[in-house]
């Protein structure tokens, strides 16, 4: 198994992620909101799914900025869990 990463241009990266976006938020749009607090498989609701989805995406600008400016990637939770629990806690509103 390879342990490189397939290289991607910057053009061709900035449109999946547009896509994705793109996808995710028609799925989204079309569901209707009471739906969002059924359980899923994971045994979280589709609206704690979408907040921790949401959370993470957030994530993203802060640590690629570190990673440019001292390239590090900045440890930014000292427990991923309990990062990912909170923030489904606060979906819930408990």
């Amino acid at each position: 198994m390879s342990t490189t990463t397939p290289v991607i241009s910057k053009v061709d990266l900035l449109r999946r992620i547009s896509q994705g976006h793109r996808a995710l938020r028609s799925a989204l749009e079309a569901l209707p909101r009471e739906r969002f607090g059924e359980k899923l498989s994971t045994g979280w609701s589709l609206n704690e799914n979408v907040a921790h989805l949401a959370a993470w995406e957030e994530t993203v600008p802060k640590r690629v900025t570190a990673v440019l400016e001292s390239g590090e990637d900045p440890k930014l939770y000292d427990d991923i869990d309990a990062f990912n629990e909170r923030v489904a806690r606060d979906a819930r509103g408990t």
